[in-house]
C-alpha cells in the first residue's frame, strides 16, 4: 500500500506532462539541448509553448495559467530575457482584460528586471536595448523607445542575429505607427519584408501586413492597403491566430 502511495505522490501531473511534450530536445535551442529531462527549465519551456498556443486562440485565462506556470520555473540571472517575455504577454492580457493593477505590476517588475541586468551584463547586447525599449512603450515614452529599438537593431546586426533584427524592425514600425509617423512605419516594414523573405516567420509575416495595410490606411492610400489586410489575413489564418482577426 505504502509502494503505491509512494508512486502515486511522485507521479508527474498532468500539466507537467502536458508541458514536457511540446519540447522537442533533438530540435531545441543550446540552453535546453545539455538539461536533464527532469529538468525545471523544461517544464517551463513546455509552459511557454503551451501558453503561446492558448494566446493565439484567444483563450487568455488558460494563456494567463501557463505564463505564470512558466514564470515560476524561471532563474536569475540565466531566464531574465524569457522573464521579459513573459511579463511582456502578461502586460497584453491584462491590459486586454482591462485589470490596471496586475498590468502595472509587471510593468514595475519589467523595468525593475532591466536595471539588475543592466548592472550584471558586462556589455549591453541587442537583446537589453530591445527590452528597455519595451518597457519605455509601456510607460508611454515612444521617442525613448524609438531609439532603443534602433540601437537594438544595429547591434543585432554586428551580433549576427537576424530574428532579433526582424523583432526590432517590426517594433520600430508599430512605434512609428503609435506616434502617427505613417511614411516612417512603412519604410521600416519595407525593410521588414525583405529580410522575411529569408527568414520565413509567418506570423510575424501577417501581423507585418496587419499594420502595413493599417499604415497605408491612415495615409489615405486605400486600395494599396487592401491586398496588405488580404495577405495579413490568409498568413494569420493558416497560423491559426485566432486573437489578431478581430483587428
Amino acid at each position: 500500500m505504502d509502494t503505491i502511495q509512494t508512486r502515486t505522490e511522485e507521479s508527474p501531473s498532468i500539466e507537467t506532462l502536458m508541458s514536457r511534450a511540446v519540447v522537442d530536445l533533438a530540435k531545441d535551442d543550446r540552453f535546453l539541448s545539455h538539461l536533464p529531462t527532469d529538468s525545471h527549465r523544461i517544464e517551463g519551456q513546455g509552459h511557454y509553448r503551451l501558453a503561446k498556443i492558448f494566446y493565439d486562440k484567444a483563450d487568455f485565462e488558460k494563456a494567463e495559467e501557463h505564463f505564470l506556470m512558466a514564470l515560476s520555473k524561471t532563474e536569475l540571472p540565466q531566464d531574465a530575457f524569457a522573464m521579459f517575455k513573459i511579463y511582456g504577454f502578461l502586460i497584453r492580457i491584462y491590459s486586454e482584460s482591462l485589470n490596471e493593477r496586475e498590468a502595472n505590476k509587471y510593468i514595475q517588475l519589467s523595468s525593475e528586471l532591466l536595471e539588475q541586468i543592466g548592472a550584471t551584463l558586462p556589455s549591453l547586447n541587442g537583446e537589453y536595448f530591445y527590452n528597455a525599449a519595451v518597457v519605455n512603450t509601456y510607460k508611454g515614452d515612444f521617442m525613448e523607445a524609438q531609439k532603443n529599438f534602433n540601437q537594438a537593431y544595429r547591434k543585432a546586426q554586428t551580433e549576427n542575429e537576424p530574428e532579433l533584427m526582424a523583432k526590432s524592425l517590426y517594433a520600430m514600425a508599430t512605434n512609428a505607427f503609435q506616434m502617427k509617423s505613417f511614411q516612417d512605419c512603412v519604410l521600416h516594414l519595407n525593410q521588414l519584408n525583405e529580410l522575411l523573405n529569408i527568414l520565413k516567420k509567418g506570423y510575424l509575416k501577417g501581423s507585418m501586413h496587419l499594420l502595413w495595410g493599417n499604415a497605408l490606411r491612415e495615409l489615405g492610400q486605400y486600395a494599396d492597403a487592401l491586398p496588405q489586410y488580404d495577405l495579413a489575413m490568409k498568413l494569420l489564418h493558416s497560423k491559426r491566430c485566432w486573437n489578431m482577426h478581430n483587428y
